[in-house]
């Protein structure tokens, strides 16, 4: 899905009606329903999304950062605040991505960010 999410990015279209655009039998496999639910989330909270990244990330923007490390990080934000998947988990797939696909400094920042967002995430938790 970080390929998809970063497609998306690159042509700045988070429209889910072309959800058949981007999620193709070859991209979804046997997962469609997990790759279906991330696309909606992202398509409907692209923007509470950002904005969490945002606050997080110490200043950067996220227009500054590549492209690639957006889609890991939109990914993890969706699974871990969404989808209630354990954090370590998404966060752990998160870093190995940015490893894969970011900058050598990509694993690093893309870490201290989601660790926010699961922090932040957790004391909501507790609090409701």
């Amino acid at each position: 899905m970080m390929q998809v999410f970063f497609q998306m990015e690159a042509c700045n279209d988070f429209d889910v009606n072309n959800r058949e655009t981007y999620l193709s039998q070859d991209v979804v496999r046997s997962q469609r329903d997990y790759c279906n639910e991330l696309f909606s989330l992202l398509c409907n909270k692209k923007d509470e999304i950002d904005e969490m990244l945002e606050t997080y990330s110490k200043g950067w923007k996220l227009s500054r950062m590549p492209k690639t490390d957006v889609a890991v990080l939109r990914v993890s934000v969706c699974e871990m605040v969404y989808l209630n998947l354990p954090a370590a988990v998404s966060i752990n797939e998160a870093v190995d991505l940015a490893k894969l696909y970011g900058t050598d400094d990509s694993a690093k920042y893309v870490n201290a960010i989601l660790g926010k967002v699961a922090a932040n995430c957790t004391k909501k938790n507790e609090e409701a």
